[in-house]
């Protein structure tokens, strides 16, 4: 049950406030444990059985985006993160129980370990998996997403396993003591005076008093989540318009460039102009396939590729901001630095002729863009075939860019799962981000829609975070317009070619979050460390039932 309302609590399934019941479930399971053996194995089942049907619901389209590279890998991979992922589940669960048996509050434990699980298994070197922490379900009711500002998305997660955790903990606890039906007739009442009555009265006193935990827990900080969202002052920025259209090549298997052109080049001609008010073009992730690597400079030359349907896709994207006056932002491969490979990056397209690489992708997809840690041999000999022109490597800090006088950050795709991708950015001077990415990895139809849902969401909660407008450009998904507050506030059509324009809007200084957002993994530890201390030492002064 915990799995399936995890997974039910997520976009695009309207259920955001399932979230604050998901775990529910799994603390009544473990208030209500036997002592011993039976208990620890009841707990390591449970908490892995509610991994296995929340991630293998949540993430069923990997296989499909994997079967165009990797045929032979494609479902194995899947099973293992699905497999590692529930195992993650299952430590929580037996964690949780261990300190429950030792005296902390099981309302303390499982929300920690879950939360603190999240960020360690996000910010894993090679293999961080920040996809869809329990807060992210919260990214469609903005007043309740409103406290990320201060505590981030973890936060959430934390506020919401806590309230989940107490009702669990209150249905274990079942009725009052005492609380029986009989004496509560009408029979009953005139047979045993007005006694009962008052007995009565006291016992639905006392059964109330113990479902004010968890309604205070909710209630607390939503009532400041829905008073800042309220208050909330945001001012117009720069005015971008994104492109979204429908890529020619299969994910994993990137186009010609002459292919790319031919689709482009009747976009590029109707693309708005600074004469309209519009100070950026915006291109997906993406636009200059991977087998082109750009290099930096005032002529801009493929380094690779460098062929005549190169250097006329090159051509059409310097004449684009050119004709339009104003500069272009595109998805492309940039050459390699001193040292490393290409970059997934930002390439940008000013209208005196000149590309520069604003920013190169950090967060990078395992098994896509770069190879699993140390198993990039086995991988080739299975039969992975990574994208056109090798795996590619990390940028080494965050980039921003100068547009009309205003600071914008970049996210690339997977990027926007991050905190601290847009957190970073902001505390160097960003008030508003761009992004660039490209879904056809998700499939098309309905089951293609909950993944590109999905992956907004996480965009509306960076756009929390730091208190900054988001507008994303997409190739084979939707472009949106996401305002400080998170909401979206314009889309394109779930099908089809446009241009979206919008304007960026921002908030006066930082949030609270972008200034301390760092500390956040070391908090949650040091409280782990700190409830595991209490543990070891018999749990002083919480010894009970948690």
């Amino acid at each position: 049950m915990a799995g399936l309302l995890l997974a039910m609590a997520f976009p695009p399934l309207p259920l955001p406030l399932l979230a604050f019941l998901a775990l529910a479930p799994l603390a009544l399971l473990l208030e209500g444990a036997p002592t011993g053996s039976a208990g620890s194995r009841a707990a390591l089942v449970g908490g892995g059985t509610c991994g296995v049907v929340s991630w293998g619901l949540l993430l069923y389209w990997v296989p499909g985006a994997l079967l165009p590279v990797a045929p032979l890998l494609a479902f194995p991979l899947y099973l293992l993160v699905v497999g590692v992922l529930a195992t993650w589940t299952a430590a929580v669960a037996r964690g949780a129980l261990a300190l429950r048996r030792r005296g902390i509050p099981l309302v303390l434990a499982l929300p920690l370990l879950w939360t603190s699980g999240e960020w360690l298994r996000s910010t894993s070197p090679g293999v961080g998996l920040a996809w869809l922490p329990l807060g992210t379900a919260l990214a469609p009711l903005p007043p309740l997403a409103a406290p990320a500002e201060w505590v981030g998305v973890y936060g959430l997660s934390l506020w919401a396993g806590a309230v989940g955790t107490a009702t669990g903990v209150v249905l274990a606890r079942g009725p009052a003591r005492g609380s029986s039906a009989g004496g509560l007739s009408a029979g009953g009442l005139s047979a045993r005076g007005p006694g009962v009555a008052i007995s009565a009265s006291r016992r639905f006193v006392a059964s109330s008093a113990r479902w004010m935990l968890p309604l205070l827990l909710f209630l607390l900080p939503a009532s400041a989540g829905i008073f800042r969202d309220r208050t909330l002052v945001t001012f117009p920025l720069v005015q971008v318009a994104a492109l979204q259209f429908t890529s020619p090549g299969v994910p994993g298997l990137p186009p010609e460039t002459w292919e790319v052109s031919r689709v482009l080049a009747p976009l590029l001609a109707e693309a708005p102009t600074s004469v309209q008010g519009v100070d950026l073009l915006l291109l997906p992730e993406g636009t200059i396939p991977s087998g082109v690597q750009v290099v930096p400079g005032p002529v801009g030359v493929g380094a690779a590729g460098d062929d005549a349907g190169t250097a006329a896709l090159l051509s059409d994207l310097l004449d684009a901001a050119s004709g339009s006056g104003v500069p272009l932002l595109a998805g492309g491969y940039a050459a390699p630095e001193e040292t490393g490979e290409a970059a997934n990056a930002a390439l940008l397209f000013t209208p005196g002729g000149g590309i520069d690489v604003v920013h190169r992708k950090r967060h990078l997809v395992p098994g896509i863009e770069a190879g699993f840690p140390g198993v990039g041999r086995l991988m080739a000999f299975l039969g992975w075939t990574p994208r056109r022109g090798g795996w590619l490597g990390p940028g080494r800090a965050p980039g921003t860019f100068l547009l009309e006088g205003r600071r914008l950050g970049v996210l690339i795709c997977y990027e926007s799962a991050f905190p601290a991708a847009a957190r970073i950015p902001a505390t160097l001077g960003a008030e508003a981000f761009v992004s660039l990415t490209h879904e056809g990895w998700f499939g098309d139809g309905l089951l293609g829609a909950i993944p590109r849902e999905q992956h907004i969401a996480h965009l509306r909660l960076r756009a929390v975070e730091s208190r900054s407008g988001i507008l994303r450009s997409a190739a084979d998904g939707e472009a949106v317009l996401v305002d400080p507050r998170g909401r979206v506030t314009a889309r394109g059509a779930e099908e089809g070619d446009l241009w979206l324009t919008g304007t960026l809007e921002g908030v006066a200084g930082l949030s609270f979050h972008a200034r301390v957002g760092h500390h956040t993994g070391g908090v949650l530890l040091l409280l782990v460390l700190a409830l595991a201390g209490t543990a070891a030492a018999g749990g002083v002064g919480l010894r009970g039932r948690g």
